[in-house]
This record gives structure tokens, sequence and C-alpha cells, in this order.
């Protein structure tokens, strides 16, 4: 009995101890600030088979009270890729590449929603330091000497990926299910690249962006095409070599059938 009561005394001097205070402060720290904005994707993973034709991905957004009547801005991007661009030029009656400019971080793939006009949300310059808008994207070239030529051969390549549907013509729509809920539709071409991709989300009001929130997802390989693809990075060699027998094997079988007939 005396044990017990011993032991009680000691949790209730420690309670008050500065040990004690320290450790309260401690752990009330280490909870996360309340957020006002929370997104989730629909499916975490998007899976290219060999008859994928393209697939849609669906971002849920909520706000809290303090971001009522507040305007959003949902932004899509691909993993980034080098990309050349080229132009010709004639020479001696033939139309031949002459000038080029190589862009190091070039999104495989862009979209953007928002729930009202850009202008409406803030200026151009709040727009274009978060990346929301087509006229918001900056290719930095590889070569500095190309500034000056680069904002003609980037807005060719913007040109390029908007005819694959890579890029988009105009801003997505978004839709308010509810008070303080939204939703985005982002449809992915069939060309797409594997890889991660981000969604970042914006919350405007009075023209500055007040709350943000980010997802990523991944689009990867599935499948008999997967499988074909690791085995072909993993055994280089021998995926040349059967591909090779493969290639004779076809060959001899075509002559076979043309001397039958």
């Amino acid at each position: 009995m005396m044990r017990v009561a011993l032991f009680f005394v000691c949790i209730f001097s420690l309670s008050f101890s500065p040990f004690a205070e320290g450790f309260a402060k401690e752990k009330g720290g280490s909870k996360k600030a309340k957020t006002n904005l929370t997104i989730d994707i629909a499916q975490d993973r998007v899976g290219i088979t060999t008859n994928f034709s393209g697939a849609e991905v669906v971002v849920f957004g909520a706000t809290t009270e303090v971001l009522r009547g507040a305007e959003i801005a949902a932004v899509l991007t691909g993993p980034e890729t080098s990309t050349i661009v080229r132009k010709k030029q004639p020479v001696l009656g033939m139309w031949l590449n002459q000038t080029s400019v190589e862009f190091p971080h070039v999104p495989h793939f862009y979209a953007y929603a928002v729930s009202t006009n850009e202008q409406n949300m803030a200026d151009s310059e709040v727009l274009n330091q978060q990346g929301i808008g087509i006229n918001a994207l900056h290719f930095e070239p590889a070569d500095h000497d190309d500034l000056d030529i680069s904002p003609v051969f980037q807005e060719s390549l913007i040109r390029l990926l908007q005819f694959r549907g890579q890029y988009p013509l105009q801003a997505g729509q978004m839709q308010r299910l509810d008070e303080g809920l939204f939703r985005v539709n982002f449809k992915l071409p069939s060309n797409i690249s594997t890889g991660i991709y981000t969604v970042r989300v914006f919350a405007f009001q009075k023209g500055k962006v007040v709350e943000k929130a980010e997802k990523i997802f991944v689009v990867e390989q599935v499948g008999i095409s997967a499988e074909i693809r690791a085995f072909a990075l993993n055994h280089s060699f021998m995926y040349a070599a059967v591909m090779l027998v493969m290639a004779i094997v076809m060959g001899l079988f075509s002559l076979w059938l043309s001397r039958r007939k």
C-alpha cells in the first residue's frame, strides 16, 4: 500500500516539474498548423496499357469558412524533359534545320482550371509567379546566348504541344459542388508520358494567394507492355538478341509463304 502511495506522489510531482512543462510544450508544438484548403485525387496511379486511349484525373477540394468566396485555381504539370526546337530555313532550294534552341526543363504535360476568369483572380505578375495560365509558362534555354531568340522558339513549342493535346488552348472549368467544395476534371491524352505528376491548388482573396495545397500521382506502364519494357531495360543484350531472332524468323516465314504462292 505504501509503495502505491509513493508511486502516485511521484507522478503528481512530475506533472508540475519543469520537465513535465517542457514536455507539454514540445508536444503542443508538434501539432500541425490548421489548413483552410484541402485537396485529394480520386486515384493516385494511372496505368498505361497497350490499348491506352487516355485517362481522366479527378481532383476534389474543400475550403473552410475562412476561404468562403475565395477564387480557386488548379494546375497540373507532368514530368520535365529536355526539348530541342529547330527552325527550318531554305538552303539551295531545300528546307534544312539551321537554328535550334534547347529547353532543358519543359513539362511534358500542362493543364489548369480556374473558378473564374484569370484576370479577375489576380494580376499577371501574381499568376506568372504561381505558373497559372499559358502566358505564365517560361522555358529557360540551356544556352544563355539564345535568350534573345528563345521566346519565338518557346511559342512554337507551346503551339506544337497544344496541337498534340499536351497543353490546353484555354483554361478548364472548375465545378462548385457545394459551399466550400469544388471539383476539377483533368483529361490526359493517349500520348502521355510516364512519371510523377503534380497537382497544385491555389486560393485567391483580394488578388493574393492566401492558401496552397499540393498532391502527386504516378503515371506508369502496367500489364504486358510494362513487363516488356522492364525486360528491355534490365536485359538489353538479351532483348536485342530475341528481337533479332524474331525478325529473322518472320522474314523466313514471309519468304516461305511467297514461294508457296
